[in-house]
């Protein structure tokens, strides 16, 4: 199945399409930007309390980026979390479980937290494992993540810096 099918899977009202310079995730603090400076189209799904209402754990946001290769996506799975990193990590891990039916281009797993350790151990363990099991990119930092989304020779870019 493919990312589209899962747009028309889920209730229009948790989806948002976007092409503006700026795609925000913020909750409490913590936000993620994706400085969007070719005005690419994003599909912002807001997952906890709407596109997934049971009581499984799941993450707070999945952002579709079209990768420019027919239907394929790039997905962006976005954890908000106050300083449990280890429960942020469960509720990606599910998410990723549950739209794993859905065929993607790459995958990539944010934390934004008010606390993460300095390199330590576990973070790295984290983000192996997340590649191990998922092919996918992690990333955990403090407060804010900004990252710029380019188009370069019909690929997506992905780089994280200030916008």
């Amino acid at each position: 199945m493919s990312d589209l099918d899962l747009l028309g899977e889920i209730a229009q009202n948790c989806v948002t399409s976007l092409n503006g310079s700026y795609v925000k995730c913020e909750e409490r603090g913590k936000k993620i930007i994706f400085c969007n400076t070719d005005h690419l189209m994003f599909h912002k799904i807001k997952v906890d309390g709407c596109a997934v209402d049971s009581d499984d754990e799941k993450c707070d946001c999945l952002i579709l980026v079209n990768s420019q290769r027919r239907n394929d996506y790039d997905q962006h799975f976005i954890e908000l979390k106050g300083n449990k990193i280890d429960k942020a990590i469960r509720q990606l891990k599910s998410c990723f479980e549950k739209f794993s039916k859905y065929n993607f281009n790459r995958r990539f797993a944010y934390v934004v937290s008010s606390y993460v350790p300095k390199s330590s151990t576990k973070i790295q363990q984290y983000k192996m494992n997340f590649w191990k099991k998922f092919r996918a990119e992690l990333y955990i930092k403090n407060r804010e993540i900004h990252i710029n989304v380019a188009s370069v020779q019909h690929e997506i870019k992905y780089s994280l810096s200030n916008c």
